[in-house]
């Protein structure tokens, strides 16, 4: 450690640059306050000054008041005869952070570098606290320092306008405070059990914002602990992610607008045949596992050839569109209606047992076959319905979401054949006309 020595008594001045030495450390000696200034005004000054409390060309008071004008950082230990000197109090407001009784037969000299180093890791200490507190009040990052037991003492500037309040200042005074726990009990319960333990603790949650709205953060919970490993308090830190959240949310919607595009028929705006037999597989699997029951719908417009012929492709993509919206309004919000292809449309109706599902079936055709198509609604359509459940497929253990469609396929045939513009259920004896299984 180099030590500047500012001593006019020439003895006494010695007498310390023995003594430190002879502890290893480094002097410089400097009879006045002047020489003393000059020293400090290097850049690789001392790093401890120890000043006699009378210098010949200034008070040591003023000595003080220039040093610390001039930013010194080294710590300025006065010597001098009086233990109880009464500028002794001024001088540490100024900078001095110890007073050495200087005794005639001097035993201090012994204790000296010791002290003497003492006073410099004290200034040291002091120093990381105020550039921890400094760093705290400029950080971008949002800061809560809270006691042993999760009570806030502090908060830095940056928490502050992340939350638009200031949590000190409403009577919270619970880390736990800071945040919306309500849909996240098992959260709450895991970051509570981390602040009484003194531990640690990283994760996202909502920060309860300015009139509660939440602001979702990355927080991390970090002990502060003493040189003897004790916690002694806690610090809690906080990163602003709503924008990421929101992006992510963004993405997730715009992701679901994808898929539900790429299930859609892109004429009708119904399910396309891809999606209709996805569902089908899940909800069959379904019934099959609860006992429960599923209806499926074909359905098939009568002559709509002729109106392709006659009318046009265009006509016919209209007649299509209006036919699509005719039949959604008479299903039930989780049945699921698919273009299925051409003129054909199929329904699956969940939880539907044979006879209810023919009264759906023909409540549809009725709809269809009582109005009008086209720009001048002068175009007629009846529609053909086959239906078939999943009792009539109960005895297959594979395929059976395709059998069913299958099944229903052959009974709206079989009304087509019929004449068309009816309603037709499965039956057994319909696969025994055509030996189909």
């Amino acid at each position: 450690m180099h030590i500047l020595i500012v001593d006019p008594e020439p003895d006494r001045a010695q007498a310390l640059r023995a003594a430190l030495a002879g502890a290893g450390h480094q002097t410089e000696l400097a009879p006045t306050a002047g020489a003393a200034l000059a020293a400090l005004a290097r850049p690789t000054g001392p790093s401890v000054v120890l000043a006699a409390d009378a210098l010949p060309d200034m008070p040591v008071l003023d000595f003080l008041h220039a040093a610390s004008a001039m930013g010194a950082e080294a710590p300025i230990v006065l010597l001098g005869p009086d233990a109880a000197a009464a500028h002794w109090l001024e001088a540490r407001r100024l900078g001095a952070v110890d007073y050495v009784h200087d005794t005639e037969e001097r035993p201090w000299l012994a204790t000296l570098p010791a002290r003497l180093l003492a006073a410099r890791e004290r200034v040291e200490r002091r120093d990381r606290v105020h550039r921890m507190a400094d760093a705290l009040t400029s950080t971008a990052a949002a800061v809560a320092i809270a006691d042993r037991d999760g009570r806030l003492e502090s908060v830095n500037e940056a928490l502050v306008q992340l939350l638009g309040r200031d949590p000190t200042r409403e009577g919270r005074d619970a880390l736990a405070d800071l945040f919306l726990f309500e849909d996240a009990p098992g959260t709450q319960a895991e970051f509570t059990a981390a602040v009484r333990a003194g531990g640690e603790w990283a994760g996202e949650l909502q920060a309860s914002g300015r009139d509660a709205d939440p602001v979702a953060c990355m927080v991390t919970l970090s002990p502060i602990r003493r040189a003897s490993g004790n916690v002694d308090g806690l610090v809690l830190t906080l990163r602003d992610v709503s924008d990421r959240v929101a992006m992510e949310e963004a993405l997730r919607a715009a992701n679901r607008r994808l898929a539900d595009q790429a299930a859609r028929d892109a004429l009708t705006g119904l399910y396309n045949r891809g999606y209709f037999h996805e569902v089908l597989e899940r909800e069959m699997a379904r019934a099959q596992r609860y006992g429960d029951v599923l209806a499926v719908v074909m359905m098939d417009l009568d002559g709509f050839k002729q109106i392709n012929d006659v009318h046009g492709h265009a006509a016919g993509d209209t007649v299509l569109t209006e036919v699509a919206s005719l039949l959604r309004p008479h299903l039930r919000d989780g049945d699921v209606l698919a273009r299925y292809g051409g003129d054909e449309f199929v329904a699956l109706l969940p939880n539907t047992d044979g006879r209810a599902a023919l009264t759906v079936a023909e409540r549809l055709r009725a709809a269809v076959a009582e109005r009008g198509y086209g720009p001048e609604a002068t175009s007629r359509v009846t529609m053909s319905a086959g239906v078939a459940t999943s009792e009539d497929v109960r005895e297959v253990e594979r395929s059976a979401s395709d059998l069913l469609l299958r099944r229903a396929d052959r009974a709206l045939y079989e009304g087509k054949d019929a004449g068309g513009n009816r309603v037709t259920p499965w039956s057994t004896a319909l696969d025994e006309e055509t030996g189909a299984a």
